[in-house]
């Protein structure tokens, strides 16, 4: 039987790559439209915001929006 804990935690990796995966979705649309930003009404996990930041992206939290440019 699976515990607490590690449902937890398969939890949260599942949430991660799911958002991952959205918000990649999200940037190749913007680009496809000529848009150098997407806005999130969503908070995004500080482990995406990292990954993120290291590739180059620029995050901005403003009124409970989070934008990514590039």
């Amino acid at each position: 039987m699976i515990s607490a804990k590690q449902a937890r935690e398969k939890t949260e990796s599942s949430r991660l790559s799911l958002t991952r995966a959205s918000v990649e979705k999200a940037i190749k649309k913007a680009i496809e439209n000529g848009r150098d930003y997407i806005r999130l009404t969503t908070s995004i996990h500080k482990e995406l915001e990292a990954e993120l930041t290291e590739n180059g992206f620029k995050i901005e939290k403003m009124n409970g929006l989070t934008k990514i440019s590039w």
